[in-house]
């Protein structure tokens, strides 16, 4: 990842704080962050963390420094703070307790998931959160955080039983991830990083917060039906009766070979359903000619090829559009598609974005996969835009 680090110039709210830092050391990371976003009543702390930390030192040493709040996060393809897209380091952000109260939950094994289990955690959490809040959560002043194990291919059942049991309180995430390296991923809760699981945030907020997601794909007429396809594996093994890599080198005019990560990038399936196009990622061409997805498709399935269309524009009137709805952001916590940066890299747009994130306040990380409300999502932006002065102020 090739970006501008920027030096942190944004004056801290009183409600929320945002840190960042660039050091290779987790000790000298963690401090840094750690002055940036003080506070003396934080009652939430997320953090995302580049891969590549010893996680075994990095854990006691965040739990030390945050003792009297919920602290979460997760390893990352890269982090998004006040410094920009950074390939090394540490972000985070702090909310006080003033404004925003959470509880959390991890949920284990869930390549395996039980959903009555995973509901039963779901409502454990929020029974725990209006106990001690006396305010019943609605979606209006509660909402869910979603940290994933990215490699466990089982985010769709995860959100969507989580989802079910959220009664309309929004819910907002994204797969955590290892620098593209695609052999562990882990999510950060009560002092410890762990594998194969889910990390669930559930918080009563006092500022105004919106929900959101965007993408610039545009859906063509070029259509595709899935004839065959492994959906536990992400698996799809033809398409229009073909194998899959060489029908869809062919609806692109290309040859099999020429399928770069550049081109699926900005060529990726899409599903349209109404006026709504949802993105189905391809991760990687098999060399048995099938294709790997980011999210599972069922054999029957009809797909279009979609185009990617203008990244900066796009981001930009999505979040100027949320900030009409919570005014002045505080902080956009950011979930943004790893997919995402191949495009901005190869066209020379990472400051760019990066310049718009900072306009708007955002910390989050290079993800690899986002889910909102009930949905897995891939090659989106996806998060929570939240304002900075309470609604009761």
């Amino acid at each position: 990842m090739t970006a501008t680090i920027r030096h942190i110039t944004a004056p801290p709210t009183h409600w929320v704080r945002r840190g960042g830092s660039t050091q290779a050391d987790p000790l000298q990371a963690v401090a840094e962050v750690a002055a940036q976003i003080a506070m003396p009543d934080p009652g939430l702390v997320i953090f995302f963390c580049a891969a590549d930390y010893d996680l075994a030192t990095l854990a006691p040493v965040l739990w030390r420094h945050f003792p009297k709040c919920p602290v979460v996060g997760c390893t990352t393809a890269g982090v998004i703070s006040p410094r920009g897209y950074q390939s090394q380091g540490l972000g985070a952000v702090a909310f006080s307790a003033a404004v925003l109260q959470a509880e959390t939950a991890l949920i284990e094994d869930v390549g395996a998931l039980r959903v009555t289990e995973c509901r039963q955690r779901t409502q454990e959490v929020r029974s725990r959160l209006e106990s001690r809040t006396g305010r019943t959560l609605d979606s209006s002043t509660g909402f869910a955080f979603l940290l994933c194990d990215g490699l466990c291919l089982n985010e769709e059942r995860v959100v969507s039983a989580i989802s079910a049991t959220l009664s309309g309180i929004p819910l907002v995430g994204g797969s955590a991830g290892d620098d593209l390296q695609f052999q562990t991923s882990g999510v950060y809760h009560g002092g410890r990083f762990y594998d194969a699981a889910a990390l669930l945030l559930l918080a009563d907020c006092r500022l105004p917060f919106r929900a959101f997601s965007t993408h610039n794909v545009n859906a063509t007429n070029q259509r595709m039906v899935v004839t065959q396809a492994e959906p536990a594996r992400r698996l799809v093994r033809h398409l229009n009766g073909a194998p899959a890599a060489a029908e869809y080198a062919r609806l692109l005019g290309l040859a099999v070979e020429d399928l770069t990560p550049e081109v699926l990038a900005e060529h990726p399936p899409v599903v349209k359903m109404g006026d709504d196009v949802y993105v189905r990622s391809i991760i990687e061409m098999m060399p048995d000619g099938g294709l790997t997805f980011g999210c599972a498709v069922d054999t029957g399935i009809v797909l279009r090829i979609g185009r990617t269309g203008d990244l900066v524009s796009n981001l930009d009137t999505t979040l100027r559009e949320v900030r009409r709805e919570v005014g002045a952001p505080a902080v956009v916590l950011a979930c943004d598609c790893t997919l995402r940066q191949v495009e901005m890299e190869r066209h020379g747009l990472t400051d760019s974005i990066a310049d718009t994130l900072e306009t708007f306040q955002a910390v989050g990380f290079s993800s690899y996969g986002e889910q909102i409300n009930s949905m897995h999502l891939n090659q989106t932006f996806t998060g929570i835009a939240f304002g900075a002065k309470p609604r009761d102020a």
